[in-house]
């Protein structure tokens, strides 16, 4: 069960990330993890000034990091670590038909919404900077209520504005005034292609007040993209809520931090295509499974006539076509 949702989890972001190197994801169960469902991250603090690195002087995750370099930076070590809480009831299921009670609530928490939102973490939807609480050990220099960020910062926090101001160089590291910043809820992701997923306003992100360890300036901002298309990366996931698609704005911040990202409302499937693919018309996926996984919420999937032997269910909306004026699809075992 949860094998395989982790390796559909593992598809659909395939699906929607170009790149030539394997990611590798390495997966543990925990007793419990302080009441949260699961966490992840890159392993390492990432790399810089590698060969085709953005920016110098700073860190990318080790999986963006070997596509962008086009070699395995980290060797035979896993890319991502994540983690899972062992004390929640969870469904295993891919279809997001969770079992609900004479009541109508749901009665488990969908395993394959957080295994996507924590490999998005993994990816690169991760920054570095800390807020102090002033009590030891110390996440800045020990005084309470002032803010840092890395030296060298994470690609994520160089795209990071608090009031049209970078955190990155627009405040003093470590500072009272970026502490004040980061818990302000005025706290917004400004990469160009997040903006334009988000009709050209820098989407906001999770800053409350007080800051919440692991949550804050991690995570797009529960108020705003809640019961929407972006709602998997916020930092909750209500019960019964299911998730299967990372939305456009957190594609677009994945491409801001240099991903080669698969974001189209049209994907092309044709059984016969050998090679790389990206669901375009001259690239298609060869598998239906592919295709649903990374279309776009409400998009369209155009296959090529023959038979896919595969089985799967669509759970949300979006258009099946059989690409030209005549042909036949049949989808099934």
């Amino acid at each position: 069960g949860a094998v395989a949702a982790m390796n559909h989890a593992a598809l659909i972001w395939s699906t929607l990330l170009n790149g030539q190197r394997l990611v590798v994801v390495h997966a543990c169960w925990y007793a419990t993890l302080d009441s949260v469902f699961g966490q992840a991250g890159a392993n390492g603090i990432g790399w810089q000034n590698f060969n085709n690195a953005p920016q110098s002087d700073t860190l990318y995750p080790v999986a963006l990091a070997n596509q962008l370099a086009d070699s395995d930076l980290n060797g035979g070590a896993p890319e991502i670590n994540a983690s899972f809480s062992a004390g929640f009831t969870w469904y295993f299921g891919l279809d997001g038909n969770i079992p609900k009670d004479e009541s109508g609530n749901a009665t488990a928490t969908d395993f394959l919404s957080v295994a996507l939102h924590e490999i998005g973490h993994g990816l690169g939807f991760i920054g570095g900077a800390k807020w102090d609480n002033g009590v030891a050990p110390n996440e800045c220099n020990g005084f309470a209520n002032w803010g840092c960020v890395g030296n060298p910062p994470q690609a994520y926090d160089r795209l990071v504005q608090s009031g049209g101001t970078n955190i990155v160089g627009g405040f003093t590291s470590p500072s009272a005034a970026l502490g004040v910043a980061l818990v302000g809820n005025n706290l917004f992701f400004n990469g160009n292609e997040a903006v334009s997923a988000n009709g050209n306003i820098p989407p906001r992100l999770f800053a409350p007040n007080p800051w919440r360890g692991g949550s804050s300036y991690l995570h797009l901002d529960e108020g705003t993209f809640d019961n929407t298309v972006n709602a998997l990366m916020t930092p909750s996931l209500a019960d019964g809520e299911v998730l299967h698609h990372p939305g456009p704005v957190a594609l677009g911040l994945l491409a801001d931090i240099g991903w080669s990202v698969n974001s189209n409302l049209i994907v092309f499937v044709n059984r016969a295509h050998t090679g790389f693919e990206d669901g375009s018309a001259f690239d298609p996926y060869n598998t239906v499974q592919e295709g649903v996984a990374a279309v776009h919420p409400t998009g369209i999937v155009w296959i090529s006539a023959g038979n896919y032997n595969e089985r799967m269910t669509i759970y949300r909306p979006m258009t099946l076509h059989v690409t030209g004026n005549s042909g036949v699809v049949r989808i099934g075992p």
